[in-house]
């Protein structure tokens, strides 16, 4: 009888197919498994970006010029990720987290003037909210994420204007020809504070009723008062004036009473920014001859330099639990971010770039 080529194999042969065949059953497995890996690895990093969204003080915004323009950044402080989230040309600068921090304001050159645009935080969407021909600036979003107050420059004046991130209404709150700016919502998002000369040529603090548009000077200073900061509690207003002729941080109740000097130096001391707890007011001080981050405890008034370089540092911004605080420094040689505790005077290097990373800002 004769016999096929299957029938005449060695007994080994058929024994190494067998192998063969399992070699590649197995090896197709290890691929399918190898592949659901990377899938489950991607969702668990996508749930894990999520999550760095609403849990407080893990994520922080930030300029850089790393890219040759000027960027909006995103870097997750648990894992270390770090996103670029504009990549457009031009300048894109001073981020400012929504209170659901589900997107970004920012301010951009990009059309040529100064506009107000929104950014989500996965970079997807890019929207231009002012539209205006002329300069948008220093947005700041209202407690309940509707609006997004800025100093707009409208028929020539200087002016601060509210606008609705959803239908893109926008309203005049100062509506006056001299020069007003640096809008500072209340709490409970009723009312905005600014700044104003028009009560003559000094800077006066402006309390606008968003509602009625009724106003009142809370300052009535001969000097200039600057960035109005309103107290968690919504109790009492923080700023910096040169009234006494230098800048020194000052201290009222919201309707501008009890008026308190905190830093009390002949140097300026400047850009007041309250802690989430109403405890701290964090400012920059020129005291030690150049810009230092120093906080003082607003009930009694002690004062503590947190930076201590002899290096610039400015731009200081809480984090959630008012332990820790982040701003930016040049002892590197470039600006770098750098977070602060407050109670142990620990400091740590947020980022590490050979080009400058400013405009820090942590969520929420």
């Amino acid at each position: 009888m004769l016999l096929n080529n299957q029938q005449r194999r060695h007994p080994l042969q058929n024994a190494v197919r067998i192998v063969e065949s399992l070699y590649t059953i197995l090896m197709r497995l290890f691929l399918f498994l190898g592949l659901m890996t990377g899938v489950i690895s991607a969702m668990l990093i996508a749930v894990a970006l999520v999550f760095a969204h609403v849990m407080p003080g893990d994520s922080i915004a930030f300029t850089s010029g790393r890219t040759g323009d000027n960027d909006i950044y995103v870097r997750d402080l648990t894992t270390g990720i770090t996103r670029n989230l504009t990549h457009f040309p031009g300048l894109d600068n001073n981020p400012v987290w929504s209170p659901d921090g589900r997107f970004i304001a920012f301010m951009t050159t990009r059309d040529l003037n100064s506009e107000i645009y929104l950014v989500d935080v996965a970079g997807h969407e890019q929207r231009n909210l002012s539209r205006n021909p002329t300069d948008d600036t220093l947005p700041v979003w209202s407690p309940n994420g509707e609006w997004i107050a800025y100093t707009s420059i409208d028929s020539g004046a200087t002016e601060i204007f509210i606008l609705n991130v959803h239908d893109g209404t926008r309203r005049n709150i100062s509506n006056h020809p001299a020069p007003d700016s640096m809008p500072s919502w209340s709490p409970d998002g009723r009312l905005l504070a600014f700044v104003s000369s028009r009560d003559g040529d000094n800077n006066d603090i402006f309390v606008a009723d968003v509602a009625s548009g009724a106003l009142v000077n809370v300052t009535h200073s001969p000097g200039h008062d600057f960035e109005p900061q309103w107290s968690p509690d919504g109790t009492q207003i923080a700023f910096w004036s040169s009234r006494n002729g230098n800048a020194d941080v000052y201290v009222m109740d919201a309707v501008g009473t009890n008026l308190r000097n905190l830093s009390q130096h002949p140097a300026d001391d400047v850009r007041p920014i309250w802690s989430p707890d109403g405890r701290w007011l964090a400012f920059e001080s020129s005291r030690d001859g150049n810009s230092e981050i120093y906080i003082v405890n607003v009930a009694t008034g002690a004062l503590r330099n947190l930076s201590q370089n002899l290096a610039r540092e400015q731009d200081p911004r809480w984090a959630d639990d008012s332990r820790h605080l982040v701003f930016w420094s040049v002892r590197d040689g470039n600006a770098e971010i750098y977070r602060a505790d407050i109670e142990s005077g620990e400091l740590v290097k947020i980022t590490n770039h050979p080009d400058s990373d400013y405009d820090p800002v942590l969520y929420p």
